[in-house]
């Protein structure tokens, strides 16, 4: 995994959590307005300030907390989240959608990889989120959207010759507790399109290694 020591504490949703992220990460609120529920973050490549239409580049970390839906099992979850933030990013053919395992066809735009399920929160020593302050499930995926840029943070989407691959990993923690989903995206540009390999097909070391540093500071955040 990516080395912690190399990244930035940074406070969430006024002091309620805490996450560690690389320090080369803005805080999208310095430049335009983001949602109440939500905190987001990029890294930006390029001298510019300005982020409206997606401006900067690489890739874009989102934490979104979203009201629990019971009815969804915790088996469902981080698909039926993958399906939605296709939707949020203006992906092409949202229904579509093939496994890994698919050689699938032009038509196609969005793909998943590698799905699991694992208990986090136990405050022991291999655990993954250790510091998060409860027991729960935490719900994984990844694969790759065919999107617009900038249609999920940005009021301002882009045209539609400038539709990219992006690569998408998600984990969606499921606080039962105070019946709170809390969404943790991590979405890459793929220039070259999507990369069905051993490797890309897993999440990466640095998306599981910041989503470990999650904490809950103060529970009255949630009501």
């Amino acid at each position: 995994m990516a080395d912690k020591d190399e990244m930035s504490a940074k406070e969430l949703f006024g002091g309620g959590m805490s996450i560690r992220i690389p320090p080369q990460w803005r805080d999208v609120s310095d430049i335009r307005q983001v949602p109440d529920h939500q905190e987001v973050f990029q890294n930006i490549e390029s001298s510019t300030t300005e982020l409206d239409n997606a401006g900067g580049s690489g890739c874009c970390f989102v934490i979104d907390l979203l009201d629990r839906i019971d009815t969804l099992g915790d088996d469902d979850a981080a698909v039926f989240y993958f399906k939605d933030l296709a939707e949020a990013n203006d992906a092409i053919n949202v229904p579509e959608m093939v496994g890994s395992d698919d050689d699938g066809d032009e038509n196609h735009r969005l793909l998943l990889g590698h799905t699991f399920v694992t208990e986090v929160g136990a405050s022991e020593e291999g655990d993954w989120i250790r510091q998060l302050g409860t027991v729960c499930n935490a719900c994984c995926c990844n694969g790759w959207q065919h999107t617009l840029p900038g249609a999920r943070t940005s009021p301002n989407a882009s045209n539609e010759e400038d539709r990219v691959w992006v690569r998408v990993e998600l984990c969606v923690i499921r606080l039962k507790n105070v019946e709170t989903d809390v969404l943790v995206t991590l979405s890459t540009p793929s220039p070259n399109g999507p990369d069905t390999g051993t490797e890309a097909t897993v999440l990466s070391p640095l998306f599981l290694s910041i989503v470990s540093t999650l904490e809950v500071k103060d529970w009255g955040l949630f009501g």
